[in-house]
């Protein structure tokens, strides 16, 4: 395995190497952007490195579209999934030599290694949010997201547009609409140094949020209808993020196909058609934002009526264990359970041992493609993660952290 934990020097020594890679590689991004998701931007490459830039999270192929509009080279934060991927590892580290953290949590190492690549001449570029969105909402920020730009001492905001409907994170398949990267604010030192750490994160968030359905309907008002984002299997995969029905209450219970999700719980008649525009017709829900809210705020009430040893939901799932050097240490398949404050796996074996897992072991959560859940748990045991087929949900277990206050 390449290293994937080199020093800022060790970044800065090879970077020749990335520039040229980086000549090379701008203009086939733009053409790439351009040609597949009709993809524009604000151009960036006035603006004098280095630098910290910060973008709200839409696509996987985000770093690539941001990396189109800098114009100057740079390096990206990314998740640690990325080194699973045989020779493309090898290749990124070679080549993009990206700063590695941790899904679901940015440890200090990471930190340290991002302020001194910005500090010694080279532009760094982090998505904050850790996670693309299921629902069209912008994601919850780090507030520490503030203290990091004030000591890069240059921060720009950039935000993506109709991102989102060009490839929900549940989607199955790319939509080609509109997409585009907005230049939203530059701040230097002197201007940073004038607002606390409340407000400064309070202006990130302003800047990075984007609504995609408060935008088709922006759009509407403006051109007399929103944007038609056409593609193939449009509604294939909704069950990724949607898995309470909202007719008859059952979990994971939902279904989709080309064009509709539905619910296939016995006599329930739920069903609704996701349109081109991104909308749901025919169900209770006009958008997936909608439904989503109303989800989380039932998964809470379920969770707060059931009792401790009352499971919620269960998934058929394969549980890979990784360790610290990211390698490999096991693949069990097995029933994962989730309950109020703790959740248990299964070994499908005869001779598995049940695992108990408290909420209060596990140091963060993440969720990584449409389907993989990325589980740290205190301790030295390295990290855990649980995938499966449709129509597994990942986002509910990561819900059920989140609503019992983790």
């Amino acid at each position: 395995m390449p290293n994937v934990y080199p020093t800022a020097k060790e970044r800065l020594d090879a970077r020749p190497r990335h520039q040229r890679f980086w000549r090379f590689a701008s203009p086939l991004a733009r053409l790439l952007g351009k040609v597949r998701f009709n993809y524009t931007f604000d151009d960036l490459s006035g603006i004098e490195p280095p630098y910290l830039l910060l973008c709200n999270h839409v696509l996987d192929l985000d770093p690539i579209n941001v990396g189109a509009a800098m114009g100057n080279q740079g390096y990206f934060v990314a998740t640690e999934n990325l080194l699973h991927l045989g020779v493309w590892t090898k290749l990124l580290m070679r080549y993009l030599c990206p700063i590695i953290i941790q899904k679901g949590k940015m440890g200090l190492r990471s930190t340290k290694e991002l302020l001194q690549t910005i500090k010694a001449g080279a532009s760094v570029a982090l998505f904050p949010e850790g996670d693309r969105s299921f629902n069209g909402l912008t994601g919850p920020i780090p507030p520490a997201t503030a203290k990091v730009a004030r000591k890069a001492g240059k921060l720009v905001c950039v935000r993506f547009e109709g991102g989102y409907l060009t490839h929900p994170r549940w989607a199955t398949t790319l939509r080609k609409g509109r997409l585009h990267l907005r230049l939203v604010n530059v701040y230097d030192a002197e201007a940073m140094s004038a607002m606390s750490d409340g407000e400064l994160a309070s202006a990130i968030e302003r800047d990075l949020h984007e609504d995609a359905y408060a935008r088709q309907d922006e759009i509407a008002r403006a051109e007399g209808a929103p944007v038609r984002f056409s593609g193939s299997h449009l509604a294939l995969g909704m069950e990724s993020a949607l898995f309470i029905c909202p007719e008859c209450g059952a979990v994971s219970t939902l279904a989709s196909d080309d064009e509709r999700i539905r619910c296939t719980a016995p006599g329930c008649t739920c069903s609704a058609r996701y349109t081109s525009e991104g909308y749901l017709e025919g169900g209770r829900f006009a958008t997936v934002t909608q439904w989503d809210a109303w989800q989380f705020e039932r998964l809470g009430q379920l969770m707060a009526e059931a009792e401790p040893d009352r499971m919620l939901f269960s998934d058929h799932v394969t549980l890979d264990h990784y360790d610290t050097g990211h390698m490999l240490l096991s693949s069990v398949p097995g029933t994962l359970a989730a309950y109020a404050r703790h959740a248990t796996f299964t070994p499908d074996a005869a001779d598995g041992e049940p695992a108990r897992i408290e909420l209060e072991q596990v140091e963060g959560i993440g969720l990584f493609l449409r389907n993989t859940l990325i589980a740290h748990i205190a301790g030295d045991a390295g990290h855990y993660e649980v995938r499966g087929d449709l129509p597994f949900n990942a986002l509910k277990y990561r819900y059920v952290y989140r609503i019992a206050g983790k």
